[in-house]
């Protein structure tokens, strides 16, 4: 996942860990990719704090792999009260279905169910599954494009309701071990009753070694009064 989108099994330095899109790229067998991390997010006055973001790449086949996605640890502080908590875990699975060969991209089909595991509130006790086809090209000059198609099923306190989205990423080498990457990604709606929302996300990345990656994030959403906003830290690790 961080080296080059052709063969996706990565980006170089510039990785999928920290945005909102998804690569398709699955490990080899000799190999285990982690993501891990911790973020901030604001909206409207609530602040949250999420440390952990583990998930972990495990190849089945050389087309076929899991994607785990465990409990990250969560402080939501309102202008009235402050809660905490494990989110929810997933379980996702990655089938890659054919290379990037000139124009036509990498494709990969991905699924995963949230499963109600977690201790914060308002999660609800529902599954929560979606799938989506990840894309991506290699271009010359360094340049990486991916983009994610797909529907969920999100929900909680019973209230669940079926939604589309979408993304587009741009990453590219900057110089030497270091990378950049931003994308758009959009919702027909966060909500039930819900308004579409468009968010942008952005950041730099570094390779520190030909296994350990670092970056650095941040993202709006766009077109509201009150858009919420995310700073993060991430590492990707190769076992």
């Amino acid at each position: 996942m961080f080296a080059t989108v052709g063969d996706v099994s990565a980006q170089g330095v510039v990785g999928f860990r920290s945005g909102f899109t998804e690569g398709n790229g699955i490990p080899p067998r000799s190999r285990v990719d982690l993501d891990y991390g911790s973020s901030a997010t604001n909206a409207a006055g609530t602040w949250g704090f999420t440390a952990g973001e583990v998930t972990a790449h495990v190849p089945m086949t050389r087309r076929f792999g899991m994607r785990l996605h465990f409990n990250s640890y969560t402080w939501v502080r309102t202008p009235q009260a402050t809660v905490a908590g494990r989110e929810d875990m997933g379980i996702g699975t990655a089938l890659r279905v054919r290379d990037n060969v000139g124009w036509r991209p990498a494709t990969a089909l991905l699924t995963r169910v949230d499963m109600p595991s977690g201790s914060l509130p308002g999660q609800g006790n529902a599954w929560r599954p979606t799938v989506k086809a990840a894309l991506a090209w290699q271009l010359p000059a360094g340049v990486s494009l991916a983009s994610n198609l797909g529907l969920a099923v999100p929900g909680s306190q019973g209230a669940r309701f079926t939604q589309a989205f979408g993304s587009l990423w741009f990453g590219r080498n900057v110089k030497g071990p270091v990378g950049s990457f931003a994308e758009v990604f959009a919702f027909d709606r966060e909500a039930r009753s819900g308004p579409a929302t468009r968010h942008v996300r952005g950041g730099l990345t570094v390779l520190v070694t030909n296994s350990f990656h670092l970056d650095l994030n941040a993202s709006t959403q766009f077109g509201t009064p009150a858009p919420r906003r995310s700073f993060g830290l991430g590492v990707k690790h190769r076992l």
